[in-house]
């Protein structure tokens, strides 16, 4: 339906009639120029876009672009806007030129800009103070903390930005004081190494000079990750501890990671000295997370898209080591501008913040040859330190490492074995990917978030994990092998040497030692040689050899085998990590790669990747084809769409992705609506005539009344319009073409209903008036005065629902409400805050409403909360609601327009407000649990559910929390959060089932503490009660008001689910693509 009051119709029928999002003239001249020509038309009595198009000679879509700042339009539409408003050409050319003239230099400038504004995953050093922005309230609480104190620790979680702010906060701050007394005389910058004693001993010498020396020790977790000699990481500690004493003028600053800083209390008189003189390093705020994004950007001369702003802010806020990822995709989108603003489409391009470091890992990866990506896997592996009950971290080593110079005949059979030329290369290639850093002779990894944020890595040290830490153990004991000049005391022997030989010394990871280290092996098995011959007969030796031989043979198989299940759990969680960057862009695929991780292997993060799958909003994409152009909306049931290309009208089937009518358009013509299946138009002419065109049988009709006067075009198949002049309003049944209704008089405002089978208007004095089409006939509107007060002086009638529901949706700039026309009284109202579009379903029980920043479905019988919503991340227009199948379609204007598709699930699940069973209350002040459930086969572990929106799970064997969980949707203030009102165990104790007061529920791992996909699918009604199954593969959600609802929990179930929703799995030309080291599969 179509209105020209900015009612519901209005908004979500043609592109023209919603309202234009704000454009800050600040941003740039496209923005000034695009705010300058609204203003124009504003100043011509704010003419519609339609009235515009008549005279300017230019479509809707083509006027509307040109004002909407997101390009500057070419000149002849920008002097055709100007016409029509009536502005003078001459002045318009100009004020275009010199917007164009702006922009070139801008884009010339941002095009030959070399420096980029962001580090990506490098740390800021002292230089880049001028872009280090976030921190500045903790920069003047580390400076006050080394002015008080002698030693001072700097501790957060990796990826806090320590080292940064270290660097780039307190250095600059020390050299820059305004007193000659407090700045220091030096300022050492180091980190700890595997021999700090041997390597820093010089720099606790204090420097010449008035002040004090500081000595900054960064990654001091090094001391008890890379250090292995307890003595000399004792001589270090107390070499700091020396600082305490003011005759030595130093003062030392050391940064920690927050799961190391427990190993500080081993020593008492470190443990005292930093009691009181440490600084803790958390998140950082949304307002610090802002400033990050967007001060290095303008003091670059470059901007960025506030939805892109709001949307990192929003992925980062909360996460204790998200910056370095969100410093990362800030780089990588900086690289992929095409002007000087950087945009949601270019951070989307490059993966977001979750996959930008993984898709540029991945990007450098596939540039190798195969010999080149073995020796990128084994120095990479180098690089890092495995966890013994704590996370991963990085190791530093000398370049001298990674040289193996391995024999060729030690080599695999591969096609070209890999030589130092390659180690070089690959060096180089890591380096200039941001990967690792090369700093003269050492080499390290740019930063330990690489570690979990590049799956294939991750995937090698869990495959590696056992053979890294027997590595680590053979480098330190070759390095003081040879430092006792190779002593024969200092070889292996016994289990340790049975330990290496079996990682190294029979396989061909026997290349990937340095010559050191084969050296030492080689002395080692040696000596252990000769030793079994001096104490063994012959047939000793021989018998020894048989049992060596077959458990050699024994190991290898075993290894193979272990070998395969470890890759295929690689595989598995690479693939399942993909999925949660392709859930938006390519939510088909996502849904199928979600079902090949898990088929291939059954880890966590497959287990999770599938029940997000399960539980997506997102179900498809359709990308419009470059070069059409969009010129009429998504059609009533929100499946069909009309584009043009070339005065080429194509009908597309949106679900299909194909073209079901093609046919010529005048380019004077203008569609003004069409029926679901795009076979019958109605179409606007250049002289002002309606004409109706059949697509099936090729025939166009005119109608008598010209398209000025069209309000509305609605019913089942777009055949009822309603017109309106200045002295009547009249309905039309177009194939007939046939008055159904007239009446005499000017009428300020109607409406037609959805069916076409009603029209409600005000009459003249302000009285409201319902009339039957068929048969014609007057409907009585009980306490119609009522009705007519609120609905005829609001200023938009909105949209009529068919009968016999008889409701009202009337819509204003600030307020939209609801009428019970057939009870005259109102069901509820919403304030609006920049409100875009709005749909009523066909059976009037639903409403959808889009802003700027998320999609609302409400039920119109209790609007008090929503029952569905989804977070956009660009501006969208063209709702439409298909009930039956229960979707919503829409246009997302992203770089690209596109047409996404939402699922809805249960949300449309009817209610019953009749009934009198309730969720359990609760009171967010009072700190007494709203539900509770015990762990199946554990009495002593139990979920308690609170008021706030938080699980506790308890142990009260021990008395201790074993985990908390936010499990229900966050509201702004505790009156506004959801309460969580029912919770359940699935019979195995392996899924957590939690339920709220507003309708949501969600499911979790019990042993990771980790939610398994988004919250379900509900009707939104306040959950009462969650039951599994005695299977455990389902799980039975009952609301107070609605019929119980049945999702399946077991996994096979949920690919049946996700395999329907994706309409199959992977194609053999999809699995080559995304899986090729293993064999193709049907997954479905």
């Amino acid at each position: 339906m179509t209105t020209d009051e900015g009612g519901t119709a209005g908004m979500g029928a043609k592109m023209a009639g919603r309202r234009e999002a704000p454009i800050d003239p600040g941003l740039g001249p496209v923005p000034l120029f695009a705010s300058q020509l609204r203003a124009l038309r504003r100043e011509a009595g704010g003419l519609t876009y339609r009235v515009m198009a008549k005279s300017a000679g230019y479509s809707v879509t083509t006027l509307s672009r040109a004002a909407s700042g997101e390009q500057l339009p070419s000149l002849p539409v920008a002097l055709a806007y100007a016409g029509a408003c009536g502005g003078d050409p001459v002045q318009w050319e100009a004020r275009w030129r010199e917007a164009a003239e702006q922009e070139s230099a801008l884009r010339i400038g941002a095009s030959t800009s070399s420096e980029p504004p962001y580090r990506g995953l490098a740390r800021f050093e002292p230089d880049d103070a001028d872009r280090f922005f976030g921190r500045s309230a903790q920069t003047r609480d580390l400076v006050a903390l080394v002015a008080a104190h002698r030693i001072v620790a700097v501790v957060g979680s990796s990826g806090s930005g320590k080292s940064s702010l270290l660097r780039a906060g307190l250095v600059p701050q020390l050299r820059e004081s305004d007193h000659d007394g407090d700045r220091p005389a030096a300022i050492r910058i180091l980190a700890p190494g595997g021999r700090p004693m041997r390597t820093h001993a010089e720099v606790f010498t204090a420097a010449d000079g008035a002040g004090d020396t500081i000595v900054i020790v960064d990654q001091f977790e090094e001391l008890f990750t890379l250090c292995l000699d307890a003595e000399e990481r004792n001589r270090f500690i107390e070499r700091l501890l020396a600082a305490l004493d003011p005759t030595s003028r130093l003062r030392i600053v050391i940064a920690v990671r927050a799961d190391f800083y427990g190993r500080c209390a081993d020593d008492r008189s470190l443990a005292d000295a930093l009691r009181v003189a440490t600084l803790l390093i958390g998140p950082m705020t949304p307002d610090e997370l802002r400033e990050a994004v967007t001060r290095p950007a303008l003091a670059a001369g470059l901007t960025v898209e506030r939805e892109l702003t709001a949307r990192i802010v929003d992925e980062i806020a909360g996460e204790p080591g998200g910056l370095p990822l969100m410093s990362h995709a800030l780089l990588e989108t900086w690289r992929g501008r095409k002007s000087r603003t950087l945009t949601m489409s270019a951070y989307d391009a490059v993966g977001g913040v979750r996959s930008a470091i993984a898709t540029t890992a991945e990007n450098a990866y596939s540039q190798l040859s195969p010999a080149q990506a073995a020796v990128a896997r084994r120095i990479l592996l180098r690089l890092i330190t495995p966890g013994d009950g704590t996370p991963d971290t990085r190791h530093p080593v000398q370049r001298s490492e990674l040289d193996t110079g391995a024999p060729s005949t030690a080599r695999s059979n591969r096609s070209r074995a890999a030589g130092p030329q390659d180690t070089a290369v690959v060096l180089e290639r890591l380096a200039a990917a941001r990967l690792i850093t090369l700093d003269g002779q050492t080499v390290d990894l740019a930063h330990e978030a690489l570690i979990t944020a590049w799956p294939r890595l991750n995937g090698w040290i869990g495959e590696a994990r056992q053979v890294l830490r027997v590595h680590r153990r053979l480098t330190e004991a070759a390095a003081a092998w040879n430092e006792l000049n190779r002593d024969e005391g200092a070889l292996y022997r016994g289990l340790r040497l049975v330990e290496a030989e079996e990682s190294f010394r029979f396989g061909e990871r026997f290349t990937e030692l340095t010559q050191l280290e084969r050296e030492f092996l080689r002395a080692s098995t040696s000596a252990a040689v000769r030793q079994r011959r001096g104490r063994s007969a012959l047939i000793g030796a021989v018998s020894v050899l048989v049992v060596l031989t077959l458990v050699a043979m024994m190991t290898a198989w075993q290894r193979d085998r272990a070998g395969a299940e470890r890759h295929a759990e690689s595989t598995s969680r690479r693939l399942a990590s993909l999925v949660q960057n392709l859930r938006y862009s390519d939510p088909q695929t996502a849904m199928r790669l979600s079902v090949a991780a898990w088929h291939i292997s059954a880890t966590a993060e497959a287990k999770s990747a599938l029940f997000g799958a399960a539980t997506q909003r997102e179900q498809d994409i359709f990308e419009i084809p470059k070069g059409h152009e969009v010129i009429a909306p998504i059609g009533p049931n929100s499946r069909f769409l009309l584009t043009n290309e070339n005065d080429r009208v194509h009908v597309w089937d949106t679900v299909k992705h194909t073209t079901t009518h093609h046919f010529r358009l005048d380019a004077t013509e203008e569609v003004m609506g069409y029926s679901p299946d795009g076979r019958q138009l109605l179409l606007s002419t250049a002289n002002g005539r309606v004409k109706h065109r059949d697509n099936t049988l090729g025939t166009v009709v005119g109608l008598p009344f010209a398209t000025e006067d069209v309000v509305s075009v609605t019913g089942p198949y777009r055949h009822t319009i309603a017109t309106r002049s200045n002295t009547s309003l009249s309905v039309w049944d177009v194939p007939r073409q046939r008055r159904l209704f007239h009446r005499s008089g000017k009428i300020p405002r109607s409406t037609l209903s959805k069916d076409g089978r009603s029209i409600l208007f005000c009459t003249p004095s302000g009285t409201l008036e319902a009339w039957r089409l068929r048969p014609l006939h007057r409907a009585v509107l009980p306490r119609s005065e009522v009705v007519s007060r609120s609905a005829c002086a609001a200023g938009a009638l909105g949209s009529l629902v068919p009968s016999p529901v008889n409701r009202l949706v009337m819509v204003t700039d600030t307020r939209l409400q609801i009428w019970d026309l057939a009870r005259g009284r109102t069901l509820g109202s919403l304030k609006l805050s920049g409100l875009n579009d709005v749909q009523v379903s066909d059976d009037g029980a639903f409403l959808v409403t889009a802003d700027n920043q998320e999609i609302l479905v409400w039920r119109l019988s209790n609007i008090s909360a929503p029952v569905y919503r989804y977070s956009l991340r660009h501006r969208v227009h063209s709702l439409g609601l298909d009930q039956s199948n229960r979707v919503i379609r829409f246009i997302e204007e992203g770089s690209e327009p596109v047409v996404r598709t939402l699922v809805l699930g249960h949300s449309l699940d009817p209610t019953d407000s009749t009934t009198t069973e309730s969720a359990p209350s609760a009171d967010p002040s009072t700190e007494l649990p709203t539900a509770m459930a015990f762990a199946p086969g554990k009495a002593d572990r139990m979920a308690l559910g609170s008021a706030t929106g938080w699980v506790t799970i308890w142990d009260r064997a021990h008395e201790q929390r074993f985990a908390t969980l936010q499990a229900t949707t966050k509201g702004s203030s505790p009156k506004d959060t959801e309460a969580v009102t029912a919770l359940a165990y699935s019979p195995d104790g392996r899924v957590l089932a939690s339920g709220g007061a507003r309708g949501s529920v969600r499911l979790w791992d019990t042993a990771s503490g980790e939610a398994l996909g988004t919250p379900l699918l509900t009707a939104g009604d306040p959950v009462q009660s969650l039951t599994f199954s005695a299977r455990g593969d389902t799980l039975t959600v009952r609301g107070s008001h609605s019929p119980p609802s049945t999702h399946p929990i077991d996994p096979n179930r949920v690919v049946e689910h996700v395999c329907e929703r994706a309409r199959g799995g992977l194609s053999h030309k999809e699995w080559r693509a995304y899986v090729p080291d293993l064999p193709y599969r049907g997954i479905c």
